[in-house]
């Protein structure tokens, strides 16, 4: 699971500049975005295993899914 840290680290080498209080998964967004990729993070069940974030995105996507039910 990526730290804050380590996502801003990522961003970074990407030449992303996110703001003071940005949330994790927004973060992630954007670097999914920048990759050309769908910004999914935690958005839907998924089973891409090329994913960086496939273990983390699952666990968030299923922790929001008990709080909304």
């Amino acid at each position: 699971m990526p730290t804050i840290k380590e996502i801003k680290k990522i961003g970074k080498s990407r030449n992303l500049v996110f703001a003071k209080n940005l949330k994790k998964a927004d973060m992630i967004h954007l670097i999914q975005t920048e990759e050309g990729n769908n910004p999914c993070y935690g958005k839907y069940s998924c089973e891409n295993a090329k994913c960086l974030w496939i273990a983390d995105c699952q666990k968030h996507y299923l922790k929001n899914k008990n709080v909304k039910a």
